[in-house]
């Protein structure tokens, strides 16, 4: 399923905002009255590829991420990922160079 993503870097010296466009594959799991609390839910794992442009420069980025989720009520969900994201850094004078990073995170959000 195709995915849009936008956020923001930012350190001591300055900020940056990203926009993006990715893939994701889910594989979407159930229970009904199960357990010994009988309970019912609904959740998702997930794996994900993104491609970004970053700041003025417009550096490219590539990510991988995997995550899950879990429907809290209706089409309500809270859940989780981790990722690991490689950009072409192309502010130095020098050589352009490639920085990587791992990003973790939580949203809660909703299914449309």
């Amino acid at each position: 399923m195709p995915e849009l993503t936008a956020g923001a870097l930012t350190n001591d010296e300055r900020g940056e905002v990203m926009v993006g466009v990715g893939a994701r594959a889910e594989l979407r799991l159930a229970q009904r009255d199960f357990g010994p609390f009988r309970v019912n839910a609904r959740f998702a794992l997930y794996l994900a590829t993104r491609v970004m442009v970053i700041g003025e420069n417009q550096d490219t980025a590539i990510e991988g991420a995997v995550g899950e989720y879990v429907y809290i009520k209706g089409r309500v969900r809270f859940g989780g990922e981790i990722g690991l994201m490689s950009r072409e850094q192309t502010t130095t004078y020098y050589a352009p160079s490639r920085e990587m990073g791992v990003f973790a995170s939580a949203y809660l959000g909703w299914a449309m």
